[in-house]
């Protein structure tokens, strides 16, 4: 008996599947360009029934998917917002000139938009559209690449109403200006809040404002001028992924003079919605910043210390602007971040039975291989892998401070040996803040441990060279962002990661070692690489590291580092 082909089944492993590939037009409706679905069974015959059955099924979700409505609320207003900042330029630019022509009667013009304006608040109580405001409406459809035929009748009825209401806003505004109450001369509607009327626009015989006054071009002169001077690499990143993002909200070529508190805002209000690593996603790619916003997960949003700071990334920028004399005031300078970040959120500190559980695990005690370190074997390492976890806790050191050390930054004072962190121009280092520049002593039970042989050894074989030279860079330039990941992934291995520790911990542990001990604030501080505002700490020479030794022995940790000693020899 004939077999005919079943389309969209496939076998795999002896298991057969359900895979269709998704119509190129919903892909990014669905987020995927195949639908696979195990059919959970080796039986052929059943796998033909149950595929049948999928493929009606999708045939049916394909056709609902269709007719999902294509615009939500939040692109319907923003497309009436943008319909009223577009007429009120105009009408600025009409209430500067018609007092100015001769042939125009004044009262008559006004009374003509006050009259306009009982009619057009009648039509919008009983939902009335005349074909001149279906006109705008179909032509704003139009601008997001859509016909009026694509949209549901409820969603075209909500942008008729947005369309006429952003009429009579407009003019009862010209009618205002008209009559010198420029007080009142502010959009009132809640739907039109923090729209700010425009200046007068350029007319026939004004100075145009070149690109330099365009959000575009004073982002990209703002950026070279930081980046040159004062921002590290991943400063500059940062800036130049939010000015991206500020530019497709607040467009391109927008003067900077007519960004509004309604575009930072928007701006604000997107950053909250943005799912957490929305740039390496490849789930993303070539989606708008509105449509990744709109899809992301309330769970898997960014996290609100990274929103905080992208939304200061951009104020900084707006104040940069003020300060060359591009903007008059920062828009939209009050506005904040509503969410609050939980202090309970913070990093911790590891517990005492996560350090033990690190130090006592196959990396300390004897692993398979070296790719193989949380499985117990004869093998010991004592590499940058194996190190960088013991400097962390020891020296309170930032995991970038650390993995950027070079062989020349381990130096002696006497008796005392100690970490220079410092950055010397062409070395490659980058500091956090100038303050992070400081002088930490080594911990005696890093020196027990057999640091300085590791030291003298590196030193030998490559004495300007990076200490920990294991450690490669990541793809952003970072040798942090390798050893991130691998720390992570150990500590995944061995059981002792939890989503409020991670290797920024170990400071934590340093700090609080320090003030369990009673040492002094300010020598906190200088251990740390914190800026000390106090009034003493502007006199005298910095705190040495024959001082700060006192302070860093008393550091100590309720976990047996004696099994890490190296042996003694005859």
């Amino acid at each position: 008996m004939a077999r005919f082909k079943i389309a969209h089944l496939a076998r795999r492993g002896g298991t057969y599947y359900f895979r269709a590939p998704v119509p190129r037009v919903l892909v990014e409706k669905f987020g995927c360009r195949e639908i696979k679905l195990s059919l959970q069974t080796r039986d052929p015959q059943t796998a033909r029934v149950r595929c049948r059955a999928c493929s009606s099924a999708f045939e049916r979700l394909l056709a609902g998917v269709r007719g999902m409505p294509d615009l939500t609320q939040d692109q319907i207003a923003k497309l009436v917002r943008g319909y009223l900042e577009r007429e009120l330029s105009r009408s600025v630019e009409a209430a500067f000139l018609l007092p100015k022509d001769a042939t125009t009667d004044l009262d008559e013009q006004i009374e003509h938009y006050e009259a306009a304006l009982v009619d057009m608040r009648e039509r919008l109580a009983y939902q009335i559209f005349d074909p001149a405001c279906r006109s705008e409406v179909r032509a704003l459809i139009t601008q997001v690449g859509l016909a009026e035929a694509d949209l549901d009748g409820a969603q075209v009825g909500l942008i008729c109403a947005g369309v006429l209401r952003a009429q009579i806003e407009n003019f009862r505004v010209i009618a205002a200006m008209l009559q010198g109450r420029y007080d009142e001369a502010v959009p009132r509607d809640p739907l039109f809040k923090g729209i700010e009327v425009p200046p007068i626009p350029l007319l026939p015989g004004m100075a145009s404002a070149g690109p330099d006054q365009t959000v575009s071009g004073l982002a990209e002169k703002y950026v070279g001028l930081k980046a040159a001077h004062a921002w590290v690499p991943k400063t500059r990143k940062d800036n130049e992924r939010v000015l991206e993002w500020f530019k497709e909200i607040a467009g391109p070529e927008k003067p900077i003079k007519a960004v509004t508190v309604d575009d930072v805002r928007l701006f604000r209000d997107v950053l909250l919605r943005l799912p957490a690593n929305y740039t390496k996603s490849k789930e993303h790619a070539g989606k708008s910043l509105m449509q990744v916003a709109e899809a992301g997960s309330a769970s898997q949003r960014l996290a609100i210390k990274t929103a905080r700071k992208y939304f200061e990334n951009l104020k900084t920028f707006l104040k940069w602007c003020v300060e060359e004399g591009y903007l008059d005031k920062v828009p939209g300078q009050a506005l904040k971040l509503a969410a609050k970040t939980n202090p309970l959120e913070a990093r911790l500190p590891f517990s005492t039975q996560q350090l033990t559980t690190l130090f006592q695990s196959p990396q300390y005690t004897g692993h398979l291989s070296p790719t193989s370190r949380a499985k117990p074997g004869n093998m010991s390492v004592r590499d940058g892998k194996y190190w960088i976890p013991l400097l962390g806790l020891f020296t309170g050191m930032r995991l970038g401070e650390i993995v950027q050390l070079q062989c020349a930054d381990i130096k002696h004072e006497g008796d005392v040996w100690f970490f220079d962190v410092s950055r010397t121009e062409g070395d490659g280092k980058q500091l956090k803040t100038a303050s992070s520049q400081r002088k930490v002593p080594i911990h005696p039970t890093l020196v027990a441990l057999g640091f300085l042989e590791l030291v003298a050894k590196a030193m030998q074989s490559r004495p300007k060279g990076r200490l920990f030279a294991d450690i490669d860079p990541g793809a952003d330039g970072y040798f942090s962002h390798n050893f991130s990941k691998y720390f992570s992934r150990y500590a995944k291995a061995i059981g002792m990661k939890t989503e409020k520790t991670a290797f920024h911990s170990f400071r934590h542990n340093f700090k609080d070692a320090l003030v369990r001990a009673n040492v002094a604030d300010s020598r906190i501080k200088a251990l740390l690489g914190h800026a000390d505002g106090s009034v003493t700490a502007a006199y005298g020479s910095k705190l040495t590291p024959a001082v700060l030794i006192e302070d860093l022995s008393k550091v100590k940790f309720e976990v047996d580092f004696s099994s890490l000693l190296p042996p003694t020899k005859p």
